[in-house]
């Protein structure tokens, strides 16, 4: 995988727990971190339900993150990316 980066690995080899949005891959703590917080979203357990209420759509998701949390496009895929992986391993 080619962003398969030290975060990414580490968000999808294990559950989810309390982990904070900032656990996920391109979620860094001073734009994207609080853009979700200020929505509601502080774990990334919250995050991971909204992509499952979203039907695990990627790009409808990918969009939310967009223009919702307004992330970047790769940092939306990289999020996204990482919740397919997880769900993939523990759904």
């Amino acid at each position: 995988m080619a962003d398969d980066t030290k975060k990414h690995r580490a968000f999808v080899a294990e559950l989810m727990w309390s982990k904070p949005v900032t656990a996920l891959p391109g979620i860094g703590e001073k734009k994207l971190g609080k853009n979700l917080r200020t929505q509601g979203f502080t774990r990334a357990s919250a995050v991971l339900g909204h992509f499952v209420q979203m039907g695990r759509d990627p790009e409808k998701f990918k969009k939310w993150l967009k223009d919702d949390i307004r992330a970047k496009i790769h940092q939306a895929d990289l999020c996204t990316r990482a919740l397919v992986e997880w769900c993939d391993a523990f759904l």
